[in-house]
């Protein structure tokens, strides 16, 4: 019984996913908080504040989440969308994995 995918459809899904780099599994939240110097501040005295961004992820069951620079937010944001994509993308492999599979019987 064949148990390996077709080389062809192997190359093609390896150029799917690498086409999405760079691609992070996890998530993005923007807060605005006020800074060490909020009574001189013009921002924090308006109210407008200053953002800060988190990236969370889990590593080893455990929630865990590292600051990121509001300059990166559009990069980290766009590698956690095509993280979503490869996902998506490695869920469908999985089940024509199965449909070939079952082919085989």
């Amino acid at each position: 019984m064949k148990t390996h995918v077709p080389k062809k459809e192997r190359d093609a899904l390896l150029r799917q996913i690498a086409s999405l780099m760079p691609f992070a599994k996890g998530s993005v939240c923007v807060s605005h908080k006020p800074c060490g110097n909020p009574w001189k501040c013009k921002k924090c005295l308006s109210g407008e504040m200053h953002p800060s961004v988190q990236y969370s992820y889990r590593e080893n069951g455990k929630l865990r989440s590292m600051h990121v620079q509001p300059r990166f937010l559009p990069l980290v944001e766009r590698a956690v969308a095509n993280g979503r994509e490869v996902e998506r993308i490695l869920a469908e492999a999985g089940r024509r994995y199965i449909e070939f599979l079952r082919a085989q019987d």
